[in-house]
């Protein structure tokens, strides 16, 4: 009995400690705009990430390997063949694979089928997984089906007319039902560019591959956004407003729906889909709202403060009289494709830019000043009259394109303070002290004379407060 009783006081051992091993992650491409951003996201995820890379390998990555430079020719003998054994092993062993498909297509499928010789079945019994990820362009020719546009004018109609007051009329929902959109039901039907033909049958390809112990997942995403933008995606239209010599150019009529999607938010979907291996191999990825090419050339416009877009017109475009200041991707910005995203991924990606690109201005112009490493040019004029000193300011704005600001300019900054104390309290009574502390009016204008004191706030102030001035820079002319 004594025995029984002890053995009842003593404590239960504790339970082992469970150690759940990061998931292993490969991604091709990894020193690449996209490559690099799916990376991040892995790494960030807790995830132990390696890569191959096409000229330097990136941070985060725990091993990389080089990729050949063209990857049609046979490799030699030697330290390259024994690099591509290392290589293929580190991706089979991997349990994620990201694979790049756009540009990459004869290379990648044929990475594929090398890497379904190598793989075996992993010993805990789970699957494998890779997510390739393609382009919108291999949708280009595709509409809505009539029954689609159907379901989702009634369903939009419904929402409208619940969130009016009283009965809605045809009238005030017409508007906004006229717009049917793309999913990923319609993948199967979809039509696609000429040029992207290689590109959908490589995703047949990896879909039809589905196993048991790999599961295969395509992942379309919008024309790319933000992290210093891409050339295949916006970055014409940052550049051209970032400089300012022209206005940014679309084309056609421009209200044709660009899909786009920000990259990290890309990033997400991908992540996603890997972890969570939904039923449906399919993924769209791109921002919930649809706006025009017009709209995002003018959301960039206002971003950096630049005039109005300007329209080329069609036959301008196809004769390259007008067209492209920095070779704008015209096929993919011509893509009229109103696309929504997916929504049966569950939990869904964590999404920090779902709003889009007009919304988050500010975030992206910041990002794409960054990642570009743009600094705002500040030039000085020093000289005394009749040196030449406006003639090259004059010279030197037109050539940067920057803003002249002199005496008379600062002065009449003045007349831009609030004078209303109850509006702005501070602007209110530096404007009073301006005005009494006049030292007399000038000799030809009459307008009072401002004191070299206030001359330095008003000019710390102006620069302070503009935002072409914090952005691009400027010329002060003669001051201080």
């Amino acid at each position: 009995a004594g025995k029984q009783e002890e053995q009842q006081n003593e404590e239960p051992p504790a339970p082992e400690e469970v150690v759940v091993e990061p998931k292993k992650v490969f991604v091709m491409y990894c020193d690449l705009f996209l490559g690099k951003s799916i990376l991040n996201a892995f790494h960030e995820f807790g995830c132990c990430t390696y890569g191959g890379y096409t000229k330097m390998m990136p941070q985060n990555v725990k091993q990389g390997f080089k990729l050949p430079r063209d990857h049609t020719k046979a490799r030699k003998k030697g330290s390259e063949e024994e690099e591509h054994k290392n290589f293929m092993a580190c991706a089979s062993e991997c349990d994620i694979i990201v694979l790049p498909l756009h540009n990459h297509e004869s290379h990648s499928i044929k990475f594929f089928k090398e890497l379904l010789s190598k793989m075996e079945p992993k010993a805990d019994g789970s699957s494998r997984v890779l997510v390739a990820i393609t382009t919108p362009l291999t949708w280009a020719k595709t509409v809505p089906s009539k029954a689609d546009a159907a379901t989702d004018a009634v369903a939009k109609a419904m929402e409208l007319a619940q969130g009016l007051d009283g009965e809605a009329s045809f009238t005030q929902i017409a508007p906004e039902v006229e717009m049917a959109m793309l999913s990923e039901r319609d993948e199967p039907r979809r039509r696609g560019s000429p040029s992207t033909r290689s590109c959908t049958e490589a995703e047949r390809i990896l879909m039809r591959a589905s196993a048991p112990n790999l599961r295969t997942y395509v992942v379309c995403p919008g024309l790319l956004y933000g992290a210093g933008e891409t050339e295949e995606g916006f970055l014409n239209f940052f550049q051209t407003a970032w400089e300012g010599k022209v206005p940014v150019q679309y084309f056609d009529a421009g209200d044709n729906y660009v899909p786009k999607v920000h990259v990290d938010d890309l990033s997400q979907y991908v992540l996603t889909t890997a972890m969570n291996q939904p039923t449906q191999q399919y993924v769209i990825a791109v921002d919930k709202e649809p706006i025009s090419q017009k709209e995002i050339a003018a959301a960039v416009s206002t971003m950096f403060q630049t005039e109005e877009p300007k329209q080329v017109e069609r036959e301008d475009m196809l004769l390259g009289a007008a067209y492209n200041h920095h070779k704008a991707p015209v096929d993919s910005l011509l893509l009229n494709l109103p696309m929504k995203p997916s929504t049966f991924l569950d939990p869904p990606p964590n999404l920090k830019f779902e709003s889009g690109l007009v919304a988050n201005t500010e975030k992206v112009m910041q990002s794409f000043i960054s990642a570009r490493g743009l600094q705002p040019l500040r030039v000085l004029m020093v000289g005394p009259p009749s040196s030449g000193r406006t003639s090259l300011a004059t010279s030197l704005s037109k050539k940067y394109q920057l803003p002249i600001i002199n005496a008379e300019i600062i002065c009449k900054h003045v007349e831009t303070l609030e004078g209303d104390a109850e509006v702005n309290e501070e602007q209110a009574a530096f404007k009073a002290e301006i005005t009494s502390a006049s030292p007399g009016p000038h000799p030809v204008s009459g307008e009072p004379l401002v004191s070299d004191e206030h001359m330095v706030k008003l000019t710390q102030m102006l620069l302070d407060t503009t935002p072409e001035y914090i952005k691009r820079g400027f010329i002060l002319d003669g001051f201080p």
